[in-house]
Order: structure tokens, then sequence, then C-alpha cells
């Protein structure tokens, strides 16, 4: 009756890897787990709250301890008062906003930007910040200094390669030149201001300081407990909401998964303190990448020229590219911050062209004017979902009649199929080479140029695998496709021309059926009450979702979308 046995404390220090010095100390933490387990149940009993309480790894620390030692940082006045608070206000100001927010999955700060601006999001380096930065330690740190450092370093490396201790350490410095993501400067919202700083989290995540004395033995629910706002307590916001009319901030704090819901904790937003509930608003930071109003600096341009190995003939013809890049990273981000669209765009390897260049280099019309006969689909059982995407067409139907998946030559078909180039070719003609030739050889031993040459004959009689035919699934049916890719992958001719930054998502952009690309269906699927396919495109695995595209399915025009039906061959 008087609360928890030490059997129930000892498993809790089990669960938590907690050890003590002497049977006297670990009696005194028991005892102050006792009062605390109490103190939560008395919390919870009362009933009519908006949150709850519950055992966590601060459970034998007295309030005092916990706010000691986990909830004091580095004060915030050293982040002076201009920096850079009306150039965010302008970035920000006429965006839409959107009813709720959420980025729990997008990382913490700087990832996440590097994940809006790059599309890609990469788990970074909080120990390199810690030992490099001079910005505090694990209890608290100054937010400035570390988004100064990272800026001043040009980037991070990954967790993988500097991975956390716990403790702050010795700079390493042979992996600062490591930089996985970068920023290049950060921004403060108006303080005091919670209709900003919604704003600003409406972008990105935000770092703020709050007070976290009063959060020891938060469980979940919305916290809406009266703290003052002397912050002393960095977190993140990465989102808000609302929930039976009351309304929320999502902080991510740095307690662990097993504190809280999963590691965050909701707060309540738009309290009558213009301060924020605990100080939220008192000093909200986030790091930029844009330091420049007109987009994109120079040296955004040549990390990502080296990052796709892009070279240009001289200092001119750079800067056409970086205007034309500039122009597309421009349009990337304002369609982004649309909302509400099933497909988001992103930087990728043809960010420096203009979408007539892209258009011109996705095949040309005259490429496409394959004749077969035969139009034969399997009565097989249909699978609510299909997905081939570590197979291609000729692979993948080896792979379903041989039991061995191969991967294949794509320059030999290059070279030696008269079928075409990169930039287009005719499937008929390439199935007709692999047929007449008896099979292809290996990836391994014809790999891949990336631009046509010239025949390699020692090697055509090198067979890893052979087809003996071909078929063409019933034109301008979407039913009949979908009964082909339930079997294996299967080829078709697309328009590609506004495919040029997708990133991720359902692709459903009006487009004509004016095909003129070759693609591999791969399989199909349904999210969210959208059906898609899954195609297999050829830019490689630094486009859309690592070298694949979602895009509508069963639409309206016959052609389906994209003119994906108009000559399904397999």
């Amino acid at each position: 009756m008087d609360g928890p046995t030490m059997t129930m404390f000892e498993d809790w220090m089990s669960e938590h890897g907690r050890t003590y010095a002497n049977a006297k100390e670990k009696q005194q933490r028991y005892e102050i787990f006792k009062n605390n387990v109490k103190y939560i149940e008395g919390f919870n009993k009362v009933g009519g709250r908006s949150y709850t309480l519950g055992v966590n790894r601060f459970s034998d620390m007295t309030n005092e301890e916990y706010a000691n030692t986990y909830a004091v940082g580095i004060a915030e006045q050293d982040i002076p008062t201009d920096i850079e608070t009306a150039l965010v206000e302008a970035e920000y100001e006429n965006t839409p906003l959107r009813a709720t927010v959420d980025r729990r999955t997008q990382g913490a700060t700087v990832e996440s930007i590097y994940k809006i601006k790059k599309g890609e999001l990469k788990s970074l380096s909080v120990q390199q910040v810690l030992d490099c930065s001079d910005g505090g330690d694990c209890s608290g740190g100054s937010r400035l200094k570390a988004f100064r450092y990272i800026v001043a370093n040009k980037g991070l490396t990954t967790e993988a390669n500097y991975p956390y201790k716990a403790s702050k350490g010795v700079c390493d410095k042979t992996k600062e030149s490591d930089h996985a993501a970068y920023i290049t400067g950060c921004r403060l919202v108006t303080r005091n201001n919670e209709a900003k700083l919604m704003k600003a989290a409406n972008d990105q995540p935000v770092s703020v300081a709050v007070n976290a004395r009063t959060w020891q033995h938060y469980k979940g629910g919305i916290f809406d407990e009266d703290c003052s706002p002397d912050v002393t307590h960095s977190v993140v916001i990465v989102g808000y909401g609302e929930e039976s009319g009351k309304k929320y901030w999502i902080v991510k704090n740095s307690a662990g998964p097993k504190w809280g819901e999963s590691g965050y904790i909701r707060i309540a937003k738009d309290v009558a303190a213009k301060e924020g509930l605990c100080g939220i608003a008192t000093a909200p930071l986030y790091p930029s990448w844009n330091t420049r109003m007109d987009g994109p600096t120079m040296t955004m341009f040549e990390d990502w020229m080296s990052e796709h190995g892009r070279t240009y003939a001289n200092a001119k013809e750079k800067q056409q590219r970086y205007e034309i890049f500039k122009n597309n990273v421009k349009y990337i981000e304002e369609f982004n911050k649309v909302g509400g669209r099933s497909y988001t765009l992103g930087v990728n390897r043809f960010s420096d062209m203009t979408n007539e260049e892209y258009a011109n280099t996705a095949g040309h019309p005259n490429r496409y004017r394959d004749r077969s006969s035969g139009s034969r689909v399997r009565n097989t059982r249909l699978r609510a979902t299909v997905d081939w995407r570590t197979q291609a067409t000729v692979e993948s139907i080896y792979k379903i009649k041989k039991g061995e998946l191969k991967s294949l030559s794509v320059q030999q078909v290059l070279d030696c199929s008269n079928g075409g180039d990169c930039s287009g070719s005719s499937r008929l003609k390439a199935f007709l080479y692999i047929i007449a030739n008896k099979g292809l050889t290996t990836e391994a031993n014809y790999p891949y140029k990336a631009s046509k040459g010239v025949c390699d004959k020692t090697k055509e009689s090198d067979h890893a695998a052979y087809i003996t035919g071909y078929r063409l699934v019933t034109r301008n049916n979407e039913a009949e496709l979908m009964k082909a890719v339930n079997d294996q992958p299967v080829t078709v001719a697309v328009n590609a021309t506004t495919w040029q930054h997708y990133k991720g998502g359902i692709f459903d952009e009006d487009c004509s059926p004016d095909v003129t690309h070759t693609v591999a269906v791969v399989g199909y699927g349904e999210e969210s009450g959208r059906k898609y396919w899954i195609l297999k495109n050829s830019p490689g695995p630094k486009w859309g979702e690592s070298g694949y595209m979602r895009i509508a399915k069963d639409v309206a025009a016959k052609e389906g979308l994209c003119g994906i039906a108009t000559a399904p061959l397999y």
C-alpha cells in the first residue's frame, strides 16, 4: 500500500540501465522513486486533465536534481536581437499556412532544412557539434554557436561517421571536412510572438528555448501547466495541430524515445502569455539554406556540380547554368510550399537544364512506332499490390522462368541493337536483337557507359540470360496493363517532359499521351485511396524515389496518365 516494491524498482533499474555506488544510495533512490510514483498516480487519478504523467528515466531524481541536470543550459542572451529577423519574415510571410504540420520523421533542424531544400534526409552527427562547436555540452548548449559552427565548417558529417557518445569530447579534426549536409546561415523569428512562430514552423522545424523544469514526469497529451518563461533548455518544434479544440505545438526533446510521446511532447499553443507556454516563443531560431533572397549561392551550385560530376566549357557557360539552376530551385521551393499535393519536387541531375532541354533529352517521338503481333495476358489471379522494383523486364522474366536473377548489360543493347541511344530507343528493336543474339551478357562483363558506342562483338556470344519473344498488351487499357504487370514488369512508352524535378509521392499532373520516352512498369499499389503505378526510370538512383516514380493509375484518359497505356510491351 505504500508504493512500488523494491522488486519493481529493480525492474525499472534494469530497463534504464541504472546502477548505484552502494546499498545506501540504492535505498535513497528507491525512496525518491516511491515518492515520484505516488505523485504520478495521484496526479493521474484526478482526471479531467489534458495530459498524463508516467514513470521514465528521470523517476529516481528529485525535481531539483532533474532541473539542475537535464533542464538547464546556456542562457539565450547570446543571440543578437537583430540576427536577420526582417529577412526571415519576408521569406515566410506569404506562405499559405497549413492547419496541421507534423515533421516528426524528418530529423532535427539542420537535417530537416536540408531535406526540404535538397530532397535527401541524412542523419547528421550531434557529437561533432558537441565536440567542435564550443557551444556547450549534453546538459545544454548555445544554439547560435552550434549553427555558426556548421556554417563556418561548411557542413556536418554523418552520425555513422562521427557517432554519438553522450558526452562532450575532443574534436576529431579528421572528420570535419566530410560534409554530408550543410546550411548557410540561421534566422531569428520575431520574439514573443506565437503567430510568427507558427509561420516559421509551417515551413520547417524551429529550435526554441524553454523552461522544462516541470516536464520531468510528462507521459502524453497536451501539456498546459503554468510555467515561467525563464528558459534554460533547447528543444525543437517539429509541428503543430489541434485536438478537441485545444491547439498545441509538437516538440522534440532530447530525453530519448522512452520519455513522453516517444521522445516528443505536445505543449499548449496560443496561450495568453506573449512568451508562450514555458517561454517557447522567447527566442525561436532556425538554420537557413539560402543567405540571399534571389536563390542558392554559387557555392551551393558548385556543391551540386561536384555531386553530379558536372563541368562546363568556360566561366560564361557556368554562369548561364547557374542562372537556370537558381530558377529551377525557386520553382521547386514554391511548388513544395503550396502543400496539399500528392507529390513533391527536388533538386537532381537535371537541375541545370531548362525544361525544353530536359524534354529534348527524354526521347524522340518517331522512336516509338513499335509494331508487334500478338496480345496475350495470362489469366492469373490479380494481386492488390505488386512490386518488382529489383527486377527489369528481361531480367524479371528470366528470373520467373529460370529462378535466377542476373544483372544484364544495358550497354550491349545500346551498342549492338541499332535501337537508339540514351535519349530514346525502340523497345521492339531491343527485344528483337536479344532474340536474334540468343541472349545478353552481364552488366559486369559489358558495363554501362551512359552513351552509345561501338558494339563489342567479342562479348555478344557470352549469354547470361535470354528471351524467346515479346508480347504487346492491348493498347489504351489500364485494366489489361494491370493484368500483365501482375505477372512481370512491362516496358511502356510515356510522355516524361513534366518529370524533370520529380522527387517523390504519387505524380498526378496532367500530361499529354504524346509518348517519347521508355520506362518499365514494375508494380502497382494504393496509398490513402490513391492508386498508382510504380515505374523504373533511367536517370539513376539520385532521381525520384531512388530511381523510381509512382504515377496515378486508372485515370479518366484511356491512354493512362502521360500515355502509359498506349503501347505496353513485354
